[in-house]
């Protein structure tokens, strides 16, 4: 919900008490279902949950957020972590403080390159020890992932899809099962790094320089990095943000993966490249079973993604990109992407 003066007016306080200029402050437009933004001044933005998940304390997202941050910045590739606000009665979940990044949101498929160098310089990024990743690390990725999406899974059975989408879903529940035990063998072992998530083309921005940065660092960990390649370029992503939308070819596509492979190292695109058709079928899945689970659970009161925790507006918007999301039409049109011997997975399969 919007934030009240009596927020305002703490937040103001407590970062005068940390040294920091607190004013003016200026609530940001309201752009997705987790976080309120505010900008600070002329020199940061305060991110604050609307809601965790239960679990999750809020020093423990706090610490996240400095980890995540702080490992990108340290390249170039997202705002510095400046601060966690505490918890308290006026923000119940804290706050963290980053830099303010003056830029634009991505327009695709122009920015498309800039947007597969990013990914191909974050990927290539060393991994640290185990000891020493204070990131959340997957090393069996695959299995993490595919539990995750059967874990979503479970809202289809009640979700308000039609039948056939209910099967479709089902069936592809059940391609990732049989692939996540075996079937990835043939493709050899997948590649492992930083990874990002669930994202969309929104959480960036590119400044005036023409640098990409990641705004949002809310799923980063070590994983399955050819999952992001699929995330930034699959249907759903050019729809996600009401800020940005996007129409693309199937050569928009393609170039962006090749974009991508062009700028990884010899060994790591021979590695990556069998990866990325499985990859994009798999991020396909993720997003539809997240639609499931959220057209569920977002009529339940007191759920981390209730509607009565949100604006009219944005659960508005949501429902309806959810409902059309999960449609007949567009759920048969992006399994046409694997399912038909000349569609896009095989194009990019041909790499």
């Amino acid at each position: 919900m919007a934030l009240t003066e009596t927020q305002l007016d703490h937040i103001s306080g407590v970062l005068r008490g940390l040294g920091l200029a607190g004013d003016p402050l200026r609530p940001m437009r309201l752009r997705n279902l987790s976080h309120e933004h505010v900008q600070v001044a002329e020199y940061g933005v305060l991110r604050m949950p609307i809601a965790l998940p239960s679990d999750l304390h809020w020093t423990a997202w706090a610490d996240f957020q400095a980890e995540a941050y702080t490992t990108l910045s340290r390249l170039g590739l997202a705002p510095r972590f400046l601060a966690a606000l505490e918890s308290s009665q006026a923000l119940p979940n804290g706050g963290a403080l980053i830099d303010l990044v003056k830029g634009r949101l991505p327009a695709l498929p122009a920015d498309f390159r800039r947007l597969a160098h990013f990914l191909a310089d974050m990927h290539q990024m060393p991994v640290p020890m185990p000891e020493m990743r204070g990131l959340p690390s997957f090393d069996n990725a695959l299995q993490r992932v595919a539990q995750l999406i059967s874990d979503q899974g479970r809202y289809v059975k009640d979700a308000p899809v039609s039948e056939g989408v209910r099967t479709a879903l089902e069936d592809e529940l059940g391609w990732l099962a049989n692939f996540a035990k075996s079937g990835w063998v043939r493709l050899g072992s997948p590649p492992f790094g930083l990874s990002l998530g669930r994202i969309h083309p929104g959480d960036f921005l590119i400044d005036p320089e023409g640098a990409v940065m990641l705004i949002d660092v809310e799923n980063c960990h070590y994983g399955l990095p050819t999952l992001d390649v699929g995330a930034l370029s699959i249907y759903p992503a050019t729809v996600w943000d009401m800020s940005l939308q996007a129409e693309l070819s199937e050569d928009d596509v393609l170039g962006f993966h090749v974009d991508y492979l062009d700028a990884l190292d010899p060994r790591l695109r021979a590695q990556s490249q069998p990866w990325l058709a499985p990859a994009r079928r798999i991020a396909t899945l993720r997003v539809l079973t997240w639609c499931c689970m959220w057209l569920v659970r977002h009529r339940r009161p007191g759920d981390q993604w209730a509607a009565d925790r949100r604006p009219p507006g944005i659960i508005a918007h949501q429902r309806g990109l959810c409902q059309h999301l999960t449609s007949d039409n567009v759920v048969h049109a992006l399994q046409s992407e694997w399912q038909h011997p000349e569609g896009l997975c095989a194009r990019i399969n041909a790499l």
